[in-house]
C-alpha cells in the first residue's frame, strides 16, 4: 500500500490572481485560453485558471531557443539604445 501523500498540484485561481504569478493583461490571458494553451473552468460568472496548465505553458516557453538573428538584433537595438541615451545626457 502506497502512504505517499498524493501530491496536489497548483489548483484553480481567478485570472486576477494568476496574474500575480504570471503578469500579463487580462487580454492576453484570454488569448491563451482562446488558443488553448491553458485550461480553464467557469463557476458562475467567474472563469478559473488551472494553474498546472498555466505553469506547464511557461516551462514549455523557458525551453525554446531563441534564433541566433534575433539575438543578435535584440543586442544591436539595445546597443543603439544606449548610445542614444548617452548622446542625449550630453546634450
Amino acid at each position: 500500500m502506497n502512504t505517499q501523500p498524493k501530491q496536489l498540484g497548483l489548483g484553480w485561481s481567478r485570472i486576477d490572481d494568476a496574474r500575480r504569478f504570471v503578469p500579463a493583461s487580462r487580454a492576453q490571458y484570454y488569448i491563451w485560453i482562446a488558443e488553448g494553451k491553458i485550461r480553464t473552468a467557469r463557476v458562475g460568472g467567474a472563469r478559473y485558471v488551472d494553474m498546472d496548465s498555466l505553469k506547464q505553458l511557461f516551462e514549455t516557453a523557458a525551453r525554446k531557443k531563441i534564433p541566433k538573428r534575433v539575438s543578435d538584433r535584440m543586442r544591436e537595438r539595445a546597443y543603439a539604445s544606449q548610445i542614444a541615451r548617452a548622446q542625449k545626457e550630453r546634450k
